[in-house]
């Protein structure tokens, strides 16, 4: 018996001094915490990369992943008939490595047809499709867009380039009729 309550209090002295360890260690800011990119100021930084003729984004407050605002991209064209269309950003990006996953929360209104491929460029402003839309070559494929309402969360995997100068995502509408979607919470 008393064995075993010494086991009790070798236990709790070590929980003790290990508590007393961490509450006396310095602050200082974690590593390799996630870089957030969110949508809270009137500030566009993401942009049209290609497919301006079909393609708008905008800040709004009224959908929020997190926050209080959030992109809104609208696509009014068939990519078929009208051509692809991308956005993204080129600004904060130099922490995005190749084999980093990136995650951003998508919003649609509901089912729409259509989908989304993520990209990065590399130093010369070339295309590279994330490892989950490389298809053979240069080829991408498109993630299918949710075929419900609301916020559904995406990863996906940096390919290997030499330098990420941009990360963006390529739309693909299949018809005329206006494709809204929006990004909020973007991490990597």
């Amino acid at each position: 018996m008393a064995a075993r309550g010494t086991g009790i209090a070798v236990a709790l002295v070590a929980l003790v001094a290990g508590w007393l360890v961490w509450r006396s260690a310095p602050a200082v800011a974690p590593t390799g915490a996630p870089a957030r990119m969110g949508f809270e100021t009137d500030a566009v930084r993401w942009w049209v990369l290609y497919g301006a003729q079909v393609a708008h984004v905008e800040t709004t407050s009224s959908l929020a992943a997190e926050g209080k605002r959030s992109l809104l991209v609208t696509v009014t064209g068939a990519s078929a008939a009208k051509g692809y269309s991308a956005v993204g950003i080129s600004h904060d990006v130099g922490s995005v490595k190749p084999g980093m996953q990136v995650h951003a929360a998508i919003w649609v209104p509901g089912p729409e047809r259509g989908g989304i491929s993520f990209l990065v460029h590399d130093s010369r402003g070339k295309n590279h499709w994330s490892v989950e839309n490389r298809s053979a070559g240069d080829q991408q494929t498109e993630t299918p867009l949710p075929d419900h309402a609301g916020w559904t969360p995406f990863s996906w995997t940096v390919p290997p380039v030499d330098e990420v100068t941009t990360i963006g995502i390529q739309f693909w509408s299949e018809s005329d009729q206006p494709l809204l979607v929006g990004i909020d919470a973007v991490t990597w």
